[in-house]
C-alpha cells in the first residue's frame, strides 16, 4: 500500500510541475510590455494559410438601433469578456440607411459619426451623434496574438503635433500586415479609439516602412499615451494598392469583392499610401483630416470615397471573414491550483 501511495505521490508531484511550467509559460506568453513603449514580438503569430479569420471573437453586440437625440450621447455595452482588456481589439461600424448602407462610422463629409472609448474587462461605451446618422452600430471585441506591441508610449502636454517615432527591430511584409493604434486618456475616456468626444482625430499613424512606423499626436493633453499594434493575417479579398491620380472634386471607387455569404461575418480595414512623408498611412492626414473611408458594403461589393486632390495617391481596402460563433468559455487566464500540489 505504502508502494502504491509512493507512486502516486511522485505522479502528483510530476503533474505538478508540468503544470506549473505550463503556468509560468502562460503567463509570460499574455504579458504585456511596460510603459515605456519597450516593443516585443511573437515570432509565430503570422499565419500561413491562404485566408485567415480575424483573432478569435469573444463578443458581438449585434446591430443596435441608435435613435434620435438632441445631442451627442453614450450607449454602454457589457461584454463581460475578462481577462485583460490591453489584448482586446475592437471593431466598430455603422449603417445608415438612406445613403451610406454598412459603413465605417465616417461620413462623405469626413465626419465621425461614432467613436468608442471606455473599453475595460467588462464593458466597452460608444459615443453617438444625436443627428439621427447612424440608425445602428455594431461593436465587436476579439483576440489575436500580436506580431508587435510597441506597449503604452507616455506622453506629456504638448503645445503642437508631435511626431513619435517606433522602431521595429526588424522588416515585416507589410502586404499582410494590420495595424492597429489604440490611445489611453486617465482622465476620462480610458482606452479609446484615438477619436475624442468632439468626433476629433487625436493620433493617427504614418510612414509605415521597413524599419518603423510613426504616430502623428494632435496638441494638448489628450490622449496621455498611445499604442501600436501589429497583426498579420491573410485576408479573404484584398483589392491591391489602387492608383487614383489628382482629382478636383471628391471621388467615388467601387470593387468588387465577390466574397458572398454573410457581411456579417466581415472585417474591413483601409489603408492610403502617399508619395510625400505620409507614406504607407491610415488615410488621415498631418490635419487629422479623414482622406477617404469606405461605405455601401454588400456581400458582392464595397465602395470608397475619397477627397479630391492629390493625398492619398493609392488606395487599398481588404477584408476578413469572420467565424460569428462566441466560444462558450469566457476569455479568462486559467489560474493553475498550487495548493493541490502540496500533500
Amino acid at each position: 500500500m505504502s508502494i502504491v501511495k509512493s507512486r502516486l505521490h511522485k505522479l502528483l508531484t510530476v503533474g505538478c510541475v508540468i503544470g506549473l511550467i505550463i503556468m509560468i509559460r502562460a503567463i509570460d506568453a499574455s504579458a504585456s510590455p511596460d510603459d515605456h513603449g519597450t516593443g516585443f514580438f511573437v515570432e509565430d503569430a503570422l499565419s500561413t494559410e491562404s485566408a485567415t479569420a480575424f483573432g478569435t471573437l469573444w463578443y458581438d453586440s449585434g446591430w443596435d438601433l441608435v435613435g434620435v437625440a438632441p445631442d451627442a450621447f453614450p450607449k454602454v455595452y457589457t461584454h463581460n469578456v475578462g481577462g485583460n482588456p490591453d489584448d482586446y481589439l475592437v471593431s466598430l461600424e455603422c449603417t445608415d440607411f438612406s445613403e451610406l448602407g454598412v459603413y465605417d462610422c465616417t461620413n462623405h463629409q469626413f465626419n465621425a459619426n461614432a467613436h468608442w472609448f471606455g473599453l475595460t474587462d467588462s464593458t466597452i461605451t460608444v459615443w453617438v451623434p444625436g443627428s439621427g446618422l447612424p440608425d445602428y452600430i455594431r461593436v465587436r471585441i476579439y483576440t489575436k496574438p500580436t506580431l508587435y506591441n510597441s506597449g503604452w508610449h507616455p506622453i506629456n502636454i504638448r503645445p503642437d503635433p508631435i511626431p513619435i517615432s517606433f522602431p521595429l527591430g526588424r522588416k515585416f511584409n507589410l502586404d499582410n500586415l494590420v495595424v492597429q493604434l489604440d490611445c489611453r486618456d486617465d482622465t476620462e475616456l480610458g482606452t479609446y479609439d484615438c477619436t475624442n468626444q468632439n468626433f476629433n482625430i487625436d493620433a493617427h499613424w504614418f510612414d509605415l516602412g521597413g524599419s518603423d512606423i510613426k504616430v502623428y499626436v494632435e496638441k494638448g493633453s489628450r490622449p496621455d499615451a498611445v499604442r501600436v499594434r501589429f497583426l498579420s493575417e491573410i485576408p479573404a479579398y484584398n483589392s491591391g494598392w489602387h492608383t487614383i491620380g489628382i482629382r478636383p472634386d471628391d471621388i467615388v471607387i467601387p470593387f468588387t469583392h465577390n466574397l458572398g455569404g454573410n457581411i456579417n461575418e466581415y472585417i474591413v480595414k483601409l489603408d492610403c499610401r502617399d508619395d510625400t512623408e505620409l507614406g504607407s498611412y491610415d488615410c488621415t492626414n498631418q490635419f487629422f483630416n479623414k482622406g477617404a473611408h469606405w461605405y455601401g458594403l454588400t456581400n458582392m461589393n464595397i465602395n470608397l470615397f475619397v477627397s479630391g486632390g492629390s493625398i492619398p495617391d493609392d488606395v487599398r481596402v481588404r477584408i476578413w471573414q469572420q467565424d460569428l460563433s462566441i466560444p462558450e468559455k469566457s476569455y479568462l487566464p486559467v489560474i493553475f491550483n498550487i495548493f493541490a500540489c502540496v500533500p
